[in-house]
């Protein structure tokens, strides 16, 4: 049986703008084939749509819940992920709700990032040069590379390589004035929406499931005890993540979060309601809006590069709205960078 040939190696340094699973897939695959990797994004820290909020109550995975694994190359990055000890598998009860009732579901293959979904993101990340609270608000080439202007009026770079691994809005806004055509197709995605809020309570709901997904007769398309996830932080406070469906945080999009929380907490304590009967008052309430969650209309490819380009796009709106979305789209940015390189 032939060898393989060794991965190809490059040379030289790359910016990835957005430090989510697409863009931190692509930032650890480039630094795996000899690049000089800077990762900016404009949140607190790592994770994007994966990322863990902490709070007085406890952590909350208040985006991504859990990611499931189908493809074989997804399959054994799950598996190395479990090896390094950042994910796990999510062994709980889980139901379906619709008109006919309450049905529980068998045992569902869910991964979750431990001690929170951030995780997976940081372990990517992992000796990565990054610059957080940084948001890209420009994007300029020359022939001395690619320069990021940020928000606070910087211009970083310049650099070789550039990686645009944001929600197709933002990136096809970066886009415009240096890959218009690539910006025309990523304002062809469609995302939509969607309300998350974080509750504590300072006691146990006595409720049949740990995860539900509801499909009719609620603003809430989702619902988990946040804190039965494998390697949480113990309760006493036992916390719950839910989600608004895509219609009602569509329609509802510009409300205060203040206003978002309360409403959908009404949601949820009327259908406890059904099971347990009592009435509960969370001692720990907040609403985050993701603007762009749910990938409606994906582009359809896996990411966005043109032939002998040093400029890439990616993200999970390429393929869909799952994590192995993101990371197949971020592995196959990288490879496409690498190739172009290597011309």
């Amino acid at each position: 049986m032939e060898t393989p040939p060794p991965p190809l190696r490059v040379t030289g340094c790359a910016v990835v703008i957005g430090g989510g699973v697409a863009g931190a897939t692509a930032a650890r695959a480039l630094r795996s084939r000899g690049l000089s990797v800077t990762v900016i994004d404009k949140g607190r820290g790592p994770g994007g749509r994966t990322s863990t909020r902490r709070s007085e109550a406890g952590a909350f995975d208040h985006g991504a819940q859990f990611f499931t694994a189908r493809s074989l190359p997804f399959v054994d990055a799950a598996a190395d992920w479990a090896q390094a000890g950042v994910a796990q598998r999510w062994v709980g009860r889980f139901g379906e709700l619709d008109g006919d009732g309450l049905r529980m579901l068998p045992d569902r293959n869910l991964w979750v990032g431990i001690p929170g979904m951030s995780r997976i993101v940081s372990h990517q990340l992992d000796g990565t040069e990054i610059r957080f609270d940084t948001q890209a608000c420009g994007l300029a080439h020359s022939t001395r590379g690619w320069m990021v202007k940020t928000a606070s009026g910087d211009a970083l770079g310049p650099f070789d390589y550039a990686v645009v691994a944001v929600p197709a809005p933002q990136a096809a806004e970066l886009l415009g004035e240096v890959a218009p055509v690539m910006a025309e197709r990523a304002s062809g995605v469609r995302i939509a929406p969607c309300w998350s809020v974080m509750a504590a309570f300072d006691r146990s709901l006595a409720l049949p499931f740990e995860g539900l997904r509801v499909r009719s007769g609620s603003a809430l398309s989702w619902m988990a005890r946040d804190s039965a996830k494998p390697e949480r932080e113990p309760e006493p406070l036992e916390r719950w993540v839910l989600h608004a469906g895509p219609e009602w945080s569509e329609a509802h999009v510009e409300l205060e979060r203040e206003d978002a929380g309360e409403r959908l907490m009404r949601e949820f304590l009327d259908l406890v309601n059904r099971f347990e009967g009592a009435a509960l008052t969370p001692v720990h309430l907040r609403a985050h809006r993701w603007r762009y969650a749910r990938t409606v209309k994906p582009l359809g490819t896996p990411c966005l590069h043109e032939p002998a380009s040093s400029l890439v796009v990616c993200g999970d709106w390429c393929l869909g709205s799952r994590v192995e979305a993101a990371w197949t789209s971020g592995t196959a940015a990288a490879e496409a960078m690498v190739g172009s390189a290597a011309c």
